[in-house]
């Protein structure tokens, strides 16, 4: 490849090296290695009250959804304690697999009150639950926290995603309140790492400042075994293990 561009090895590592951690190349070694053209990672601002929908717009990324389940449960005790739901009262479980450009990317899992939200699982559920929420109800989020961490993929997960079982995933756990401090959402979004790259923005005096969060991954011992329910609600096989960040915005 030197030869045919005309210049040294050296130069050719060093642009190859700049494009992969560009995210563009991935470079392979071993017998069938070599340099491969990468799929191109989606990415997600968690500083701002924008859904899927809205942010694969403003990426020029086509945004799909596939409706796995929508039904009326009791809550999970987290799900009903993050929105400070009395027992007996129900919530409305949404499952969704989010599609960019026709590639699965993220899971999600959320849960909205039935009392705010009366008869969202007959609505049309592919396009934004947000915009529903607002423009069916009055009720869309205005201060939103969330919790970044990394997770196993379980079978269904992988399943949906695409992904083998036990592959790292991106867990973030988001938690709505409406304009009068009124808790509206808890969801759990499942993102692939491979396609997705979260970005964290915050600000101390109002410039603003932007970074991207980089999670790590730390394979789990081979004593975390067994069947435990996730706290989305599933049952799923090992735990979780590794830092978390957490992040409160509040769109102005």
């Amino acid at each position: 490849m030197a030869e045919a561009l005309g210049v040294s090895r050296m130069t050719l590592r060093q642009a190859l090296a700049d494009v992969e951690r560009k995210g563009l190349l991935q470079r392979r070694r071993g017998r069938f290695g070599g340099n491969f053209v990468a799929i191109p990672r989606v990415e997600f601002t968690l500083a701002a009250r924008l859904g899927f929908t809205e942010q694969m717009r403003r990426a020029n990324v086509r945004a799909g959804a596939h409706v796995v389940s929508a039904s009326t449960i009791r809550p999970p005790d987290e799900v009903r304690v993050a929105l400070r739901l009395s027992r007996g009262k129900n919530v409305h479980e949404i499952l969704r697999v989010r599609f960019a450009n026709r590639d699965p990317v993220t899971l999600e899992r959320m849960y909205v009150p039935e009392d705010v939200y009366p008869g969202l699982p007959d609505l049309d559920l592919t396009d934004s639950l947000y915009t529903l929420m607002e423009r069916n109800y009055g009720t869309p989020p205005d201060t939103v926290e969330e919790t970044i961490e990394p997770v196993k993929a379980t079978l269904q997960q992988a399943e949906l995603l695409h992904v083998q079982e036990h592959d790292p995933l991106l867990l973030v756990i988001r938690t709505s309140w409406a304009a009068g401090g009124l808790p509206i959402e808890r969801s759990y979004d499942y993102f692939r790492p491979d396609r997705s790259r979260i970005t964290v923005r915050t600000s101390a005096d109002g410039s603003g400042l932007e970074g991207t969060l980089i999670a790590s991954w730390r394979k789990p011992s081979s004593k975390q075994s067994g069947v435990s329910a996730n706290r989305d609600g599933s049952s799923a096989r090992n735990g979780r293990n590794g830092p978390s960040k957490k992040t409160a915005h509040r769109d102005q």
